[in-house]
């Protein structure tokens, strides 16, 4: 914590630090367990043909407001550099 106080503190006054973190949510559930009998398969019903929901996110540190999203193909860590210049 004392070195992101540092570095905070040693930013210019102009200077406006963002948080980035990426996900990719499953939209529909794809659940791991059940109460079955061996063998028995049970249907889960789904409300579109949606699989994923890519999105790579920054938060402003300063005004927690102010949030911008990205919406990359895939996330990855060449998606990330990429989703970052959309930012700004």
């Amino acid at each position: 914590m004392q070195k992101f106080e540092d570095i905070m503190q040693s930013l210019s006054h102009h200077a406006v630090p963002y948080f980035i973190d990426a996900v990719h949510s499953q939209h529909n559930p794809r659940p791991s367990y059940a109460w079955l009998r061996t063998g028995q398969e049970r249907e889960i019903s789904s409300n579109s043909g949606i699989k994923r929901l890519n999105l790579h996110g920054a938060m402003n540190a300063h005004n927690l407001s102010e949030i911008l999203l990205v919406e990359p193909e895939q996330i990855n860590a060449q998606s990330i550099p990429k989703s970052q210049s959309n930012f700004y």
